[in-house]
């Protein structure tokens, strides 16, 4: 069983996470205020700070989380001609477009992450 301070630093981050994604899915990176982010997420910018470092350390959790969502909804549908089922002959395009634009997302963001100054996992 997680302690509630688990509990509290797992909620902190998914509410950081979500605010974070809408606010830069609407304004875009650039235009996104880290102080509209942790109100929408009512947390202070001390804890974005603290969870992620920087707004580009949040913008790259958020994407990870995005690519994990992407992979996740792949794996589970077992799409036939992606890289989690055999190939079959009834294979979506769109749906390998997605699974390959998720692994390609992926190697983009561990590339940027350096010139970003954010360590990526």
């Amino acid at each position: 069983m997680k302690s509630r301070r688990e509990l509290n630093v797992e909620a902190t981050r998914f509410a950081l996470l979500t605010a974070a994604r809408k606010q830069f899915a609407h304004v875009g990176y650039s235009r996104a205020e880290i102080g509209q982010i942790a109100a929408q997420a009512r947390v202070t910018t001390g804890a974005v700070y603290h969870h992620f470092g920087s707004k580009k350390g949040l913008f790259l959790a958020v994407a990870e989380r995005l690519e994990a969502e992407i992979l996740a909804s792949a794996r589970k549908a077992r799409i036939p001609g992606s890289v989690f089922a055999p190939a079959s002959k009834n294979s979506s395009t769109s749906v390998l477009l997605l699974t390959s634009s998720a692994s390609f997302l992926s190697k983009r963001l561990r590339s940027l992450a350096p010139k970003l100054g954010v360590r990526s996992n």
